[in-house]
């Protein structure tokens, strides 16, 4: 795995490559690993970018909705879930605002649009822009099941395709 040592290093590699992991929390680990790095050098404010990141990347998206990574009842009887907007404050929606008008990588696009659609700041803007390019990847991804069909990209196409479809219904 690559070493990054700043935030705009790692967003370069994406800008690239983010197509080439085939799971969300395979990016999430890269934020992991330069928020790790932050700390150390006690870079408080890209450490905490890099974790609005991981929890960007720790959303499970399933059929346009955002579903938390875990969630469980604690002993209050208190539902605990990660991720959760709740714990999210109007500088990570600005900043997942900046990073959606920043990056052109289809998948980024994609990711942070739906998850602004499904966020306390929902605006049609977000919805026409993720279904948009969820149909975008669904064209990279039925090429790639062309090429490599034991990659199973046909599955990557059926939940862009219903990522995009429950979207535009709403």
């Amino acid at each position: 795995m690559e070493d990054f040592i700043d935030l705009q290093s790692l967003y370069n590699h994406l800008e690239k490559n983010a197509l080439e992991y085939k799971y969300p929390h395979q990016i999430g680990n890269l934020f992991q690993k330069l928020q790790d790095l932050k700390y150390k050098k006690d870079e408080v404010d890209e450490a905490e970018k890099a974790q609005w990141e991981i929890d960007f990347f720790s959303f499970r998206i399933i059929e346009g909705k955002l579903n938390p990574m875990f969630k469980e009842t604690n002993e209050k009887g208190e539902i605990i879930e990660y991720p959760s907007f709740d714990e999210f404050e109007n500088e990570t929606f600005d900043y997942l605002v900046e990073r959606l008008e920043s990056t052109s990588n289809l998948l980024l696009k994609a990711r942070y649009s739906n998850i602004l659609w499904c966020s306390p700041k929902k605006h049609d803007r977000y919805a026409k822009i993720a279904v948009e390019y969820y149909l975008k990847l669904v064209k990279i991804y039925e090429e790639r099941d062309r090429k490599e069909s034991q990659k199973h990209y046909g599955l990557d196409v059926l939940k862009t395709i219903k990522n995009a479809y429950h979207i535009s219904r709403q």
